[in-house]
């Protein structure tokens, strides 16, 4: 566990200061191909330092050795969407949201995917679900007048 975390520190900070093929180098000593764990922490330290491309290859990693886990499939999902792989990220986005549909973020990323998909008939009541989970978020209540609005206008 210090190890993984010691590794952790050394590739958040060459993702920080390091060209990305310097910092990749860095950070492979944290993944471990048997352990999902560690799996997660690397691609959740690209993500958080905007390499979502290679997120992509740990996260799946991780949910192929622990198919139950929200934080794999979260960050997998959010890591394909910002990368604006919309129709890949959907299939994670939904296990994660099925996993813990109280997690309003995913909730809000879930929604928007449909959305950019042109599916606002099934965004809507996911974001909707974000709407109760946090009802004083202006961003998710102005998208979610917006939808309606956009949904009455098709009828």
């Amino acid at each position: 566990q210090r190890v993984a975390e010691q590794y952790g520190r050394e590739c958040k900070e060459a993702l920080r200061t390091e060209p990305i093929a310097q910092a990749r180098n860095v950070c492979r000593r944290i993944g471990d191909p048997n352990d999902s764990r560690r799996l997660i922490l690397l691609g959740q330290l690209y993500s958080e330092n905007g390499a979502f491309a290679e997120a992509i290859e740990p996260l799946r990693q991780a949910v192929r050795l622990d198919p139950e886990s929200f934080d794999a499939w979260n960050s997998l999902g959010l890591s394909l969407f910002w990368l604006k792989h919309y129709q890949e990220a959907l299939p994670p986005l939904r296990k994660a949201a099925s996993l813990n549909p109280q997690f309003f973020t995913t909730m809000t990323m879930l929604a928007s995917t449909l959305h950019a998909l042109g599916d606002d008939a099934a965004a809507l009541p996911v974001l909707e679900r974000a709407h109760n989970l946090n009802p004083d978020d202006a961003q998710v209540t102005a998208g979610l007048e917006q939808l309606r609005a956009t949904l009455r206008g098709k009828r």
